[in-house]
Protein backbone atom coordinates (compact mmCIF):
# COMPACT_ATOMS: atom_id res chain seq x y z
CA UNK A 1 0.00 0.00 0.00
CA UNK A 2 1.06 3.68 -0.83
CA UNK A 3 2.03 6.23 2.10
CA UNK A 4 1.42 9.08 0.51
CA UNK A 5 1.23 13.03 1.21
CA UNK A 6 0.92 16.15 -1.08
CA UNK A 7 3.99 18.43 -1.93
CA UNK A 8 3.51 21.60 -3.42
CA UNK A 9 1.10 24.08 -4.39
CA UNK A 10 -2.36 23.14 -5.75
CA UNK A 11 -2.46 24.55 -9.66
CA UNK A 12 -5.64 25.43 -11.14
CA UNK A 13 -6.27 25.01 -14.79
CA UNK A 14 -8.82 26.78 -16.73
CA UNK A 15 -10.54 24.74 -19.59
CA UNK A 16 -11.49 26.32 -22.70
CA UNK A 17 -14.58 26.24 -24.41
CA UNK A 18 -15.38 22.71 -25.84
CA UNK A 19 -15.06 23.69 -29.94
CA UNK A 20 -17.62 22.41 -32.20
CA UNK A 21 -16.82 21.03 -35.96
CA UNK A 22 -18.54 19.21 -38.65
CA UNK A 23 -17.36 16.32 -40.94
CA UNK A 24 -17.62 15.28 -44.80
CA UNK A 25 -20.24 13.33 -43.76
CA UNK A 26 -21.95 16.43 -41.74
CA UNK A 27 -22.12 14.38 -38.40
CA UNK A 28 -21.51 16.65 -35.90
CA UNK A 29 -18.22 16.36 -33.72
CA UNK A 30 -17.08 17.94 -30.70
CA UNK A 31 -12.91 18.00 -29.36
CA UNK A 32 -12.25 19.71 -25.91
CA UNK A 33 -8.98 22.00 -25.94
CA UNK A 34 -7.96 20.13 -23.11
CA UNK A 35 -10.05 17.53 -22.85
CA UNK A 36 -12.40 15.19 -24.76
CA UNK A 37 -15.37 16.64 -23.02
CA UNK A 38 -13.80 20.29 -22.31
CA UNK A 39 -13.21 18.51 -18.46
CA UNK A 40 -10.31 17.18 -16.38
CA UNK A 41 -12.21 13.76 -16.04
CA UNK A 42 -12.17 10.33 -18.55
CA UNK A 43 -9.24 11.95 -20.39
CA UNK A 44 -7.02 9.19 -21.57
CA UNK A 45 -9.61 6.96 -22.85
CA UNK A 46 -10.31 6.77 -26.78
CA UNK A 47 -14.01 7.31 -28.07
CA UNK A 48 -16.06 4.88 -28.21
CA UNK A 49 -15.90 2.18 -30.49
CA UNK A 50 -12.57 4.26 -31.67
CA UNK A 51 -10.53 1.69 -34.56
CA UNK A 52 -7.08 0.73 -32.58
CA UNK A 53 -5.42 2.55 -35.66
CA UNK A 54 -7.07 5.65 -34.63
CA UNK A 55 -5.49 5.32 -31.19
CA UNK A 56 -6.82 7.47 -28.47
CA UNK A 57 -6.97 10.68 -30.03
CA UNK A 58 -10.21 12.85 -31.05
CA UNK A 59 -9.77 13.57 -34.71
CA UNK A 60 -11.57 16.30 -36.32
CA UNK A 61 -12.75 15.04 -40.10
CA UNK A 62 -13.05 18.88 -41.66
CA UNK A 63 -9.43 20.17 -43.30
CA UNK A 64 -10.99 23.37 -44.32
CA UNK A 65 -12.11 23.99 -40.26
CA UNK A 66 -9.16 22.56 -39.42
CA UNK A 67 -7.09 25.14 -41.17
CA UNK A 68 -9.57 28.13 -40.81
CA UNK A 69 -9.09 27.01 -36.79
CA UNK A 70 -5.11 27.21 -37.63
CA UNK A 71 -5.23 30.32 -39.02
CA UNK A 72 -6.92 31.51 -35.64
CA UNK A 73 -4.94 30.19 -33.33
CA UNK A 74 -1.74 29.43 -34.66
CA UNK A 75 -1.58 26.10 -34.08
CA UNK A 76 -0.69 23.56 -36.67
CA UNK A 77 -2.71 20.91 -38.17
CA UNK A 78 -1.92 17.65 -37.59
CA UNK A 79 -3.23 15.20 -40.55
CA UNK A 80 -3.04 11.23 -40.07
CA UNK A 81 -3.34 10.13 -43.36
CA UNK A 82 -4.37 6.44 -42.25
CA UNK A 83 -5.83 3.20 -43.46
CA UNK A 84 -8.44 1.51 -41.64
CA UNK A 85 -9.37 -1.20 -41.47
CA UNK A 86 -5.44 -1.30 -41.66
CA UNK A 87 -2.44 -4.02 -41.81
CA UNK A 88 0.04 -4.87 -38.59
CA UNK A 89 1.83 -1.83 -39.14
CA UNK A 90 -0.98 0.58 -38.79
CA UNK A 91 -2.47 -0.95 -35.86
CA UNK A 92 0.23 -0.72 -33.99
CA UNK A 93 1.05 3.06 -34.68
CA UNK A 94 -2.14 3.42 -33.35
CA UNK A 95 -2.24 1.08 -30.16
CA UNK A 96 1.65 1.86 -28.70
CA UNK A 97 2.09 5.72 -30.30
CA UNK A 98 -1.67 7.49 -31.16
CA UNK A 99 -2.63 6.14 -27.36
CA UNK A 100 0.29 7.16 -25.31
CA UNK A 101 -1.06 9.83 -22.87
CA UNK A 102 1.20 12.83 -23.48
CA UNK A 103 1.07 11.94 -27.10
CA UNK A 104 -2.83 12.54 -27.01
CA UNK A 105 -2.72 15.48 -24.72
CA UNK A 106 -0.44 17.13 -27.39
CA UNK A 107 -2.22 16.06 -30.46
CA UNK A 108 -5.25 17.19 -29.14
CA UNK A 109 -4.49 20.72 -27.17
CA UNK A 110 -1.24 21.57 -29.51
CA UNK A 111 -2.75 20.63 -32.98
CA UNK A 112 -5.52 20.70 -34.85
CA UNK A 113 -6.29 16.76 -35.58
CA UNK A 114 -7.63 16.04 -38.38
CA UNK A 115 -7.84 12.29 -39.91
CA UNK A 116 -7.87 11.20 -43.47
CA UNK A 117 -8.81 7.61 -44.52
CA UNK A 118 -6.38 6.32 -47.11
CA UNK A 119 -8.56 3.74 -48.49
CA UNK A 120 -12.11 5.90 -49.12
CA UNK A 121 -13.38 7.28 -51.69
CA UNK A 122 -15.16 10.85 -52.06
CA UNK A 123 -13.68 13.37 -49.68
CA UNK A 124 -10.79 11.33 -48.36
CA UNK A 125 -9.58 10.42 -52.05
CA UNK A 126 -10.09 14.24 -52.92
CA UNK A 127 -7.39 14.88 -50.10
CA UNK A 128 -4.72 12.62 -50.72
CA UNK A 129 -4.54 13.78 -54.18
CA UNK A 130 -4.12 17.54 -53.17
CA UNK A 131 -1.26 16.10 -50.85
CA UNK A 132 0.26 13.76 -53.38
CA UNK A 133 -0.31 10.86 -50.79
CA UNK A 134 -0.90 7.39 -51.92
CA UNK A 135 -3.54 5.22 -51.14
CA UNK A 136 -3.63 1.88 -49.51
CA UNK A 137 -0.36 3.06 -47.80
CA UNK A 138 1.19 2.60 -44.19
CA UNK A 139 0.54 5.91 -42.00
CA UNK A 140 1.85 9.27 -42.69
CA UNK A 141 1.82 12.00 -40.92
CA UNK A 142 1.51 15.76 -41.87
CA UNK A 143 2.12 18.70 -39.69
CA UNK A 144 0.89 22.01 -41.92
CA UNK A 145 0.12 25.77 -40.98
CA UNK A 146 -3.49 27.04 -41.80
CA UNK A 147 -2.72 27.45 -45.85
CA UNK A 148 -1.80 23.82 -45.76
CA UNK A 149 1.98 24.08 -46.01
CA UNK A 150 4.40 22.16 -44.62
CA UNK A 151 5.68 23.03 -41.50
CA UNK A 152 7.93 19.86 -41.00
CA UNK A 153 8.66 17.12 -43.56
CA UNK A 154 6.32 14.18 -43.54
CA UNK A 155 6.42 11.95 -41.06
CA UNK A 156 6.68 8.46 -43.20
CA UNK A 157 8.35 5.22 -42.23
CA UNK A 158 9.22 6.25 -38.37
CA UNK A 159 6.13 4.87 -36.65
CA UNK A 160 8.17 5.55 -32.66
CA UNK A 161 7.04 6.79 -30.06
CA UNK A 162 10.15 8.97 -29.96
CA UNK A 163 10.12 10.20 -33.80
CA UNK A 164 6.55 11.23 -33.36
CA UNK A 165 7.37 13.20 -30.58
CA UNK A 166 9.99 14.72 -32.43
CA UNK A 167 8.02 15.95 -35.09
CA UNK A 168 5.37 17.27 -33.05
CA UNK A 169 7.56 19.17 -31.40
CA UNK A 170 9.69 20.38 -34.55
CA UNK A 171 6.17 21.40 -36.39
CA UNK A 172 5.34 23.59 -32.92
CA UNK A 173 8.80 25.12 -33.22
CA UNK A 174 8.84 25.62 -36.85
CA UNK A 175 5.03 27.38 -36.53
CA UNK A 176 6.63 29.85 -33.57
CA UNK A 177 4.60 28.02 -30.83
CA UNK A 178 5.63 27.16 -26.98
CA UNK A 179 6.46 23.34 -26.89
CA UNK A 180 5.25 22.06 -23.48
CA UNK A 181 7.99 20.42 -21.16
CA UNK A 182 6.15 17.16 -20.71
CA UNK A 183 6.48 16.89 -25.11
CA UNK A 184 10.00 17.87 -25.07
CA UNK A 185 11.03 15.02 -22.62
CA UNK A 186 8.98 12.67 -24.58
CA UNK A 187 11.00 13.22 -27.28
CA UNK A 188 14.24 13.22 -25.68
CA UNK A 189 13.87 10.05 -23.24
CA UNK A 190 12.64 8.57 -26.49
CA UNK A 191 15.57 9.18 -28.22
CA UNK A 192 18.02 6.84 -27.38
CA UNK A 193 20.75 7.26 -30.18
CA UNK A 194 23.19 9.73 -28.68
CA UNK A 195 22.45 9.65 -25.15
CA UNK A 196 25.84 8.30 -22.92
CA UNK A 197 26.16 7.57 -19.28
CA UNK A 198 27.85 8.43 -16.70
CA UNK A 199 28.05 7.40 -13.19
CA UNK A 200 28.99 8.78 -9.53
CA UNK A 201 29.17 7.53 -6.19
CA UNK A 202 27.62 9.73 -3.04
CA UNK A 203 26.68 9.36 0.87
CA UNK A 204 23.11 8.10 -0.32
CA UNK A 205 21.33 7.49 -3.50
CA UNK A 206 18.34 8.66 -2.59
CA UNK A 207 20.17 12.27 -2.48
CA UNK A 208 21.81 11.61 -5.47
CA UNK A 209 18.66 10.53 -7.75
CA UNK A 210 16.66 13.79 -6.54
CA UNK A 211 19.86 16.08 -7.02
CA UNK A 212 21.35 14.05 -10.58
CA UNK A 213 17.79 13.93 -11.89
CA UNK A 214 16.77 17.65 -11.89
CA UNK A 215 19.99 18.64 -14.05
CA UNK A 216 19.07 19.97 -17.67
CA UNK A 217 20.31 17.13 -19.62
CA UNK A 218 20.10 14.39 -17.90
CA UNK A 219 17.07 11.84 -19.37
CA UNK A 220 17.26 9.17 -16.67
CA UNK A 221 19.05 7.84 -13.36
CA UNK A 222 19.44 4.08 -11.48
CA UNK A 223 20.31 4.07 -7.78
CA UNK A 224 23.00 1.62 -7.76
CA UNK A 225 25.94 -0.07 -6.00
CA UNK A 226 29.21 0.04 -7.85
CA UNK A 227 32.57 -1.01 -6.02
CA UNK A 228 30.57 -1.34 -2.58
CA UNK A 229 28.98 2.10 -2.89
CA UNK A 230 25.86 3.71 -3.13
CA UNK A 231 25.96 5.05 -6.38
CA UNK A 232 23.89 6.74 -9.53
CA UNK A 233 23.64 5.56 -12.91
CA UNK A 234 23.11 9.18 -14.97
CA UNK A 235 21.82 9.05 -19.19
CA UNK A 236 22.25 12.37 -20.23
CA UNK A 237 22.47 13.94 -23.89
CA UNK A 238 25.79 15.46 -24.50
CA UNK A 239 24.14 17.73 -26.73
CA UNK A 240 22.74 19.34 -23.88
CA UNK A 241 24.98 19.01 -20.78
CA UNK A 242 29.01 18.12 -21.39
CA UNK A 243 30.75 15.47 -19.40
CA UNK A 244 32.53 17.71 -17.68
CA UNK A 245 29.90 20.55 -16.35
CA UNK A 246 28.35 17.11 -14.96
CA UNK A 247 30.46 15.92 -12.83
CA UNK A 248 31.39 20.01 -11.55
CA UNK A 249 27.58 19.91 -11.09
CA UNK A 250 27.71 16.21 -9.49
CA UNK A 251 30.61 17.53 -7.49
CA UNK A 252 29.18 20.88 -6.04
CA UNK A 253 25.75 18.59 -5.03
CA UNK A 254 28.17 16.80 -2.88
CA UNK A 255 27.35 13.40 -4.96
CA UNK A 256 30.88 12.86 -6.17
CA UNK A 257 32.57 11.22 -3.90
CA UNK A 258 34.26 8.95 -6.40
CA UNK A 259 33.49 9.39 -10.22
CA UNK A 260 33.13 5.83 -12.01
CA UNK A 261 35.09 6.98 -16.03
CA UNK A 262 32.96 4.12 -18.35
CA UNK A 263 36.06 5.36 -20.80
CA UNK A 264 39.11 6.57 -21.04
CA UNK A 265 38.11 10.29 -22.45
CA UNK A 266 35.66 9.95 -19.23
CA UNK A 267 38.67 9.20 -17.32
CA UNK A 268 40.67 12.25 -18.52
CA UNK A 269 38.08 14.79 -17.97
CA UNK A 270 37.01 13.44 -14.22
CA UNK A 271 40.62 13.24 -13.15
CA UNK A 272 40.56 16.96 -14.10
CA UNK A 273 37.96 17.95 -12.08
CA UNK A 274 38.44 15.72 -8.50
CA UNK A 275 41.57 13.95 -9.07
CA UNK A 276 42.22 10.93 -7.75
CA UNK A 277 38.66 10.35 -7.06
CA UNK A 278 37.86 9.23 -10.36
CA UNK A 279 38.27 5.66 -11.36
CA UNK A 280 38.24 3.56 -14.17
CA UNK A 281 35.05 1.15 -14.11
CA UNK A 282 34.46 -1.12 -16.65
CA UNK A 283 32.02 -3.47 -15.30
CA UNK A 284 27.99 -3.02 -14.35
CA UNK A 285 26.33 -1.31 -11.59
CA UNK A 286 24.20 -3.49 -9.92
CA UNK A 287 20.62 -2.07 -9.51
CA UNK A 288 19.91 -1.00 -6.01
CA UNK A 289 16.62 -2.80 -4.33
CA UNK A 290 13.19 -1.51 -6.76
CA UNK A 291 11.86 0.52 -3.30
CA UNK A 292 15.02 2.31 -3.68
CA UNK A 293 14.80 3.72 -6.79
CA UNK A 294 12.31 7.63 -7.19
CA UNK A 295 12.56 7.15 -3.06
CA UNK A 296 10.47 10.79 -2.68
CA UNK A 297 8.02 9.76 -5.51
CA UNK A 298 7.01 6.53 -4.45
CA UNK A 299 5.84 8.21 -0.94
CA UNK A 300 3.23 10.20 -2.96
CA UNK A 301 -0.11 10.61 -4.02
CA UNK A 302 2.20 11.60 -7.80
CA UNK A 303 3.30 8.20 -8.16
CA UNK A 304 -0.15 6.81 -9.16
CA UNK A 305 0.11 9.15 -12.31
CA UNK A 306 1.07 7.32 -15.63
CA UNK A 307 4.32 9.24 -15.83
CA UNK A 308 7.12 8.51 -18.51
CA UNK A 309 10.44 7.27 -16.83
CA UNK A 310 11.66 10.91 -17.13
CA UNK A 311 8.44 12.51 -15.80
CA UNK A 312 9.39 10.71 -13.00
CA UNK A 313 12.91 11.14 -12.19
CA UNK A 314 11.99 15.02 -12.96
CA UNK A 315 8.89 14.97 -10.49
CA UNK A 316 11.05 12.84 -7.87
CA UNK A 317 13.33 15.73 -8.32
CA UNK A 318 10.61 18.53 -7.54
CA UNK A 319 9.10 17.39 -4.89
CA UNK A 320 12.56 16.56 -3.06
CA UNK A 321 13.36 20.11 -3.98
CA UNK A 322 9.50 21.45 -2.84
CA UNK A 323 9.97 22.84 -6.16
CA UNK A 324 6.36 23.67 -7.31
CA UNK A 325 7.29 25.43 -10.28
CA UNK A 326 9.37 22.19 -11.66
CA UNK A 327 6.55 20.22 -11.33
CA UNK A 328 4.20 22.54 -13.81
CA UNK A 329 6.90 22.28 -15.89
CA UNK A 330 7.47 18.36 -16.02
CA UNK A 331 3.70 17.68 -16.02
CA UNK A 332 1.10 17.97 -18.08
CA UNK A 333 -2.55 19.93 -17.51
CA UNK A 334 -3.95 16.65 -17.87
CA UNK A 335 -1.86 15.29 -15.40
CA UNK A 336 -2.28 18.12 -13.20
CA UNK A 337 -5.55 17.72 -12.74
CA UNK A 338 -5.53 14.06 -12.66
CA UNK A 339 -3.46 13.94 -9.40
CA UNK A 340 -6.24 16.72 -8.06
CA UNK A 341 -8.61 13.60 -8.39
CA UNK A 342 -6.33 11.20 -6.54
CA UNK A 343 -5.88 13.20 -3.80
CA UNK A 344 -9.70 13.73 -3.28
CA UNK A 345 -10.25 10.08 -4.64
CA UNK A 346 -7.40 9.02 -1.42
CA UNK A 347 -9.14 11.66 0.86
CA UNK A 348 -11.99 9.45 0.51
CA UNK A 349 -10.67 6.26 0.85
CA UNK A 350 -6.69 5.43 1.39
CA UNK A 351 -6.79 2.34 0.16
CA UNK A 352 -8.97 2.74 -2.67
CA UNK A 353 -6.27 2.86 -5.15
CA UNK A 354 -3.62 0.34 -3.62
CA UNK A 355 -3.79 -1.96 -6.03
CA UNK A 356 -2.26 0.28 -8.58
CA UNK A 357 1.08 0.42 -9.50
CA UNK A 358 2.00 2.44 -12.51
CA UNK A 359 4.26 0.37 -15.18
CA UNK A 360 7.61 1.47 -16.36
CA UNK A 361 7.05 0.69 -19.88
CA UNK A 362 5.90 3.34 -22.11
CA UNK A 363 4.10 0.79 -23.94
CA UNK A 364 2.06 -0.01 -21.31
CA UNK A 365 1.18 3.67 -20.17
CA UNK A 366 -2.52 3.96 -22.20
CA UNK A 367 -3.49 0.65 -20.80
CA UNK A 368 -3.00 1.70 -16.92
CA UNK A 369 -3.56 5.79 -17.10
CA UNK A 370 -7.59 4.37 -18.54
CA UNK A 371 -7.52 1.91 -14.84
CA UNK A 372 -6.72 5.05 -12.97
CA UNK A 373 -9.05 6.93 -14.62
CA UNK A 374 -12.36 3.88 -14.68
CA UNK A 375 -11.03 4.01 -10.85
CA UNK A 376 -11.07 7.68 -10.02
CA UNK A 377 -14.70 7.59 -11.94
CA UNK A 378 -16.00 5.37 -10.24
CA UNK A 379 -18.23 5.87 -7.07
CA UNK A 380 -16.51 4.47 -4.04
Amino acid sequence: MHHYHAIGTTMTLSLALIAGCTTQDGAATTRGATGDKGDTGSTNAAPPDQRIELGGIHWGRDLNAAKAASKKSSKPVLVLFQEVPGCATCQHFGHFVLRHPLLVEAAETAFEPVLVYNNRQGWDADILTAFNEPPWNNPVMRYVDGDGRDLTPRQSGDYTLGGTARKMVSALEAAGRDVPGYLRALAAESDRRDLKRATFAMFCFWTGEAKLGAIDGVVGVRAAFAQGQEAVEVTYDPAVVKYENLVDSAQSMQCASTVFAHDEAQLAAAKAKVGSRASRFDGEARSAPESDHMHTLRATSYSYLPLTSMQAMKVNAALTARDAKALERWLSPRQIAQHQQVIDALRTDPDRLADLTAPSDPGLLADYAAKLDARLAARP
